[in-house]
């Protein structure tokens, strides 16, 4: 049924346009008052269809069902979510163990889709319990905010994927939509390691990674390189320092000369420029004793024109320079590559007219200061990517972390008008 007040609002729009244009035009602005129409039955049936209390009731249950990471148990999460799924008829197959399971929805007999959806099962620890006003795990609804360890990162947006998926399978599609809910995010990606050597997702060519952006519109992330610099020297009392080897001060000298380093980049104004941390240090047992080890941990963010292989072995060479090489050693502890999905690419326009249609605003076009499963799945399964969800990345990984729901709401119209783009509806 068509809202007549709204019908009469774009009618008086239409008419006072086409009294100030004449003839000229004329065609133009019967089309666009057309399109403006058609979109508006088209949301008002959406909203109308979507479940707001299916959406909230099982947010609030994901919420309830304490998944963090570490120490990283997923089941109940992925129990939850697959009893839901499966209930309304959606195929399910399980990738990973039986604790730390990763599960890809469909709404079609087979995994033959070219889009999918996808956000993680996993939180970061709620942290000590004084400092949150709002018990972590009670998924309390307060007016419009509900709260709660993975409100808006990820079990919010994850709701709001499943009712997307419930909503597009009682339509007639030639192509299935593909959902992805994985495990281990937040520490190493492990799930969706897991997932692409399955090869499950084979065939998909585009992605929508549900990570909270207050729906804007982010395109890459940077690549990631975590390096332990180890130094091994020689105890002796602290009185003669000069029968010992200082660990310390070998590590000093080791990380004076890394950090000071230039490692070379391509320019980028979407990514910036790449970064260095020195996170932590330790060494040393007892004042008066000459310290034999020491350890550093560093941590970088990396841009385009940057691998990592290259820059551990440029590290090692300046170390062998330095005349360090048998002294501190590097070691590897994470790496993930640098993405980045062209601004003109497909996905990102179908991602863009579904916000802006949705919301009445253009999004803006960023990238992510913060790591994703994209840093997996576009580069090993060739899956194009952009990150848009609902709620702010501000509140992820804080006490009294919360997400608006009308956001919520709005974000499964955006997934269902991105569904339909590449259903070629």
């Amino acid at each position: 049924m068509i809202d007549l007040d709204v019908h009469n609002a774009f009618l008086v729009s239409f008419l006072l346009l086409e009294s100030s244009r004449g003839l000229e035009g004329h065609n133009r602005s019967v089309n666009h008052y057309n399109r403006k129409l058609e979109f508006q039955q088209d949301r008002e049936a959406c909203m109308a269809s979507i479940d707001r209390n299916r959406v909230l009731s099982l947010a609030q249950s994901l919420i309830r069902a304490n998944s963090e990471n570490p120490p990283g148990h997923e089941r109940e999460v992925a129990s939850i979510l697959r009893r839901h799924l499966e209930s309304f008829g959606l195929l399910c197959k399980v990738v990973g163990s039986s604790e730390r399971p990763s599960l890809i929805f469909s709404t079609g007999e087979d995994l033959d889709g070219n889009l999918l959806l996808h956000g993680h099962m996993d939180t970061v620890p709620a942290g000590a319990r004084e400092s949150w006003e709002f018990e972590p795990f009670g998924a309390e609804l307060v007016g419009d905010r509900l709260y709660g360890r993975g409100a808006c990162d990820m079990k919010g947006p994850l709701a709001a994927l499943a009712e997307t998926m419930i909503l597009h399978s009682k339509e007639n599609h030639s192509k299935p939509l593909i959902m992805l809910a994985t495990s281990d995010e937040e520490t190493t990606c492990g799930g969706a390691e897991e997932v692409v050597k399955s090869g499950l997702l084979d065939g998909v060519k585009f992605g929508v990674c549900a990570e909270p952006t207050s729906l804007n519109i982010l395109v890459g992330e940077k690549g990631l390189l975590w390096l332990r610099i180890v130094a091994q020297g020689k105890s002796a009392h602290g009185s003669t320092p000069e029968l010992g080897e200082n660990a310390i001060e070998l590590c000093m000298s080791a990380l004076e000369t890394l950090l000071r380093e230039h490692y070379s980049f391509e320019q980028n104004e979407q990514l910036g420029v790449p970064t260095i941390n020195l996170g932590r240090i330790e060494g040393g047992s007892k004042i008066n004793i000459v310290p034999e080890d020491c350890e550093a941990e560093i941590d970088m963010r990396l841009v385009m024109g940057q691998d990592s292989k290259e820059i551990v072995g440029r590290m090692g060479s300046l170390l062998t320079q330095q005349g360090l090489e048998d002294r501190v050693r590097i070691e590897t502890i994470r790496s993930k590559p640098t993405v980045l999905t062209p601004k003109d690419s497909e996905i990102v326009a179908a991602t863009q007219e579904a916000v802006e249609r949705v919301t009445g605003a253009k999004p803006s076009l960023g990238t992510a200061t913060f790591g994703t499963d994209c840093s997996v799945l576009q580069p090993k399964a060739g899956i194009m990517n952009v990150i848009c969800g609902p709620g702010s990345i501000k509140m992820a990984h804080q006490p009294d972390e919360h997400i608006d729901v009308n956001q919520l709401f709005e974000a499964i119209e955006v997934y269902r008008a991105i569904a339909k783009w590449f259903a070629g509806q």
